[in-house]
């Protein structure tokens, strides 16, 4: 049976060649030395950077430990990074540098050509990039700023929740009177819906019906999808 779904291992030879292209570019390999590297002594040898959550005082910290790490040429050496909550400010911070960054990120000790803007100037305090982080992040908590920005979002979103209850609520209600309609008081004996218990049911049954339309579609077009995918004709 054929698939489109790539199983862990595939992935993770992808991954590894991804890294020792990050590893080349980034000086850790020259290209002689990653033709004698195999895939079995690279997994041996990976190594993760792990930012922790912990609101602002995370991201503060964290990146302290990047700028150091950067400001050092050590980090050149982390071949993953992962990030949860308050870390997640400086390892996007961090991701969107590089990602953006064309010419080629200088990540060596001690060298001016190319740095990124996460590190801080010489005597200087923090990067220009870090204070409008700090300075912009601070909107979050002025809620009149807040509301200003994202005000009309939330109506619109209230809106539409609204209208769609409103919707629901009149289709069930319609539905609710439906067996008390005069054409309904003429059609519903027909179907063995004699008396008022009955007639309350009937939404009921309606729901039941749509249920079981609904189960049998599914049936079947998982059925006549695994026809399609078992059939030589597929690749």
């Amino acid at each position: 049976m054929a698939t489109s779904a790539l199983d862990f291992e595939e992935v993770f030879e992808e991954e590894l060649h991804d890294i020792r292209k990050r590893r080349i570019a980034s000086g850790v390999w020259t290209r002689d030395e990653a033709d004698t590297v195999s895939d079995e002594d690279l997994r041996k040898e990976l190594s993760g950077l792990a930012l922790s959550g912990g609101g602002v005082r995370s991201a503060a910290f964290n990146r302290g430990l990047v700028q150091s790490l950067y400001s050092s040429g050590r980090l050149k050496l982390v071949d993953f990074l992962s990030t949860v909550s308050g870390g997640g400010y400086t390892g996007a911070l961090v991701s969107s540098e590089v990602a953006l960054d064309h010419d080629g990120v200088d990540w060596e000790k001690n060298s001016d050509r190319n740095r990124l803007s996460i590190e801080p100037p010489s005597g200087e305090g923090q990067s220009r990039r870090v204070y409008d982080i700090a300075l912009y992040g601070r909107r979050v908590g002025n809620t009149l700023k807040l509301l200003s920005r994202h005000l009309a979002g939330w109506v619109v979103t209230v809106t539409f929740l609204v209208s769609g209850i409103v919707t629901v609520a009149a289709a069930l209600s319609w539905l609710m009177r439906l067996p008390w309609d005069p054409a309904g008081l003429i059609l519903l004996p027909e179907l063995g819906f004699n008396t008022d218990p009955l007639r309350a049911f009937f939404p009921a049954f309606l729901a039941a019906v749509f249920w079981l339309l609904t189960l049998t579609s599914g049936v079947i077009a998982r059925a006549l999808q695994w026809k399609v995918r078992s059939s030589p004709f597929c690749a």
